[in-house]
């Protein structure tokens, strides 16, 4: 199994709709999208679970990701990326620990759209979609999150 601390290293993780945690932890969400313009994003933070037990289910995949931005935050101690996976309409946001580059956690979603542009304002992490849709996370709880689509 991979360790998802060193996502940095292998550059792939779990196929979910949620955050998965350095321990291994994933809290799943329930995303729906609607078709209209501008694309409106209603996201239910759901169960727990973790990729160990998904893995012995036999109900996990993993994906490669590629890099599309970074962001150092040194207030935080933190490394942010952002980019896309392997399917093309999803996207991931990770944030690691500036001196060791393990991650704390990945936010990943299958209907995102890649990220491609992601920064930090405050204590929020601001990633932006190919749909020009902004996704705020909580650096500290990343489940506390929103979006917003201009177009």
């Amino acid at each position: 199994m991979k360790e998802i601390v060193d996502f940095i290293e292998h550059l792939e993780c779990p196929l979910i709709d949620g955050i998965i945690y350095s321990d291994h932890t994933i809290q799943l969400c329930d995303v729906q999208v609607s078709r209209n313009r501008p694309k409106e994003y209603k996201i239910q933070v759901s169960s727990i679970t973790s990729v160990d037990k998904l893995e012995k289910e036999g109900k996990l995949a993993w994906v490669s990701c590629s890099i599309s931005d970074e962001y150092i935050d040194e207030a935080h101690s933190i490394k942010v990326v952002c980019g896309e996976a392997s399917y093309g309409g999803d996207g991931f946001v990770g944030v690691m620990n500036l001196t060791q580059e393990k991650l704390i956690w990945l936010a990943f979603f299958t209907n995102s759209n890649p990220f491609y542009k992601v920064t930090v304002v405050g204590t929020q992490i601001i990633a932006v979609s190919t749909h020009e849709c902004e996704w705020k996370f909580d650096i500290d709880t990343p489940s506390h999150m929103s979006v917003v689509c201009s177009r």
